[in-house]
């Protein structure tokens, strides 16, 4: 505030900040249960919605596949960390290669990844969401850790009302 009140006494205009959150990982999907397919990369800003077309059952006069949402920059799935699934069931059995299939990721600003996977045979749709509250590698301790060091760098105290302590 004290910028806006400054800049309108000296007749000039305080410029807009604008904050936005990023993705931490990039989110993707298993290809053939092995590599790791990007469908939002690291770093994009958030809220953001994908969707790629061109994804296809592997095996024979299969009924049914499983979407696997991972979150992670590794190609190979095993190094990433699984975040959820969508289970695709009832699809008519032909040979392999023969389904065409979207994936859509929206991911929002409360952190909620939706993924909708659509058969564009039928136009049918599948649909997951996963949550990432709470969602982190880093333990507890060194979220703590990190925050008395920042304190500590801190050159003083502020005071309830946002100003720093009065000098006598």
């Amino acid at each position: 505030e004290a910028h806006k009140v400054e800049a309108e006494a000296a007749g000039t205009v305080a410029p807009e900040v604008v904050f936005y959150d990023v993705t931490g990982h990039s989110l993707g999907i298993a290809i053939n249960g092995t590599t790791f397919h990007r469908l939002i990369n690291k770093d994009t800003p958030i809220p953001v919605q994908k969707v790629e077309q061109g994804f296809s059952n592997a095996a024979d006069y299969t009924t049914q596949l499983l979407v696997e949402v991972y979150q992670g920059e590794n190609d190979y799935v095993a190094a990433n960390t699984k975040i959820g699934e969508v289970k695709i069931e009832g699809i008519e059995p032909l040979p392999a290669g023969q389904h065409a299939f979207q994936i859509e990721f929206i991911l929002d600003l409360s952190g909620t990844l939706s993924t909708i996977c659509t058969d564009l045979r039928t136009k049918k749709q599948y649909t997951g969401s996963f949550v990432f509250k709470d969602f982190t590698r880093v333990s507890q301790e060194e979220i703590q850790k990190k925050q008395k060091e920042l304190q500590a760098l801190m050159p003083y105290k502020v005071r309830g009302n946002g100003h720093p302590p009065a000098t006598v």
